[in-house]
């Protein structure tokens, strides 16, 4: 059963995510991300920044990116601790205010969810999706 780890003021809870639901409903979900179809066939290195603060993000550039690896500059610039996440991949950092952290992920072309995983964040607005093309 695939647990996803949700923040709460500097605890961390373990969720059940899509896997334990498919489980309990007889279907058949995989613990590791599904590959996508699409391969990427000229990779290219890019740089997204991201900023987080109170309920959300804002990426530079804002619009579709080449598939590759993506290197995100996280930034916390609001006043209480936030992370962003891409779902299926492992999660950012826990990030006090005014901490960065940096990750690399490669990433295929197709549509990508990303969330702050504190818990109540992403449902007050801190979610929104990135496009890999």
């Amino acid at each position: 059963m695939k647990l996803r780890p949700a923040v709460v003021a500097g605890s961390t809870l373990a969720v059940c995510g899509v896997t334990a639901v498919a489980a309990l409903l007889g279907g058949n979900a995989s613990a590791a991300p599904a590959a996508s179809a699409a391969k990427c066939a000229k990779p290219k290195k890019t740089t997204v920044s991201v900023d987080m603060f109170e309920m959300g993000f804002q990426l530079k550039p804002s619009g579709a990116i080449p598939c590759g690896k993506v290197t995100f500059k996280m930034k916390n610039t609001g006043a209480i601790s936030h992370n962003f996440h891409i779902e299926g991949y492992r999660p950012g950092k826990l990030l006090g205010a005014g901490a960065s952290t940096t990750q690399v992920i490669t990433l295929t072309p197709k549509k990508y969810s990303y969330v702050c995983d504190v818990l109540g964040h992403a449902q007050a607005g801190m979610s929104g999706s990135l496009k890999v093309k």
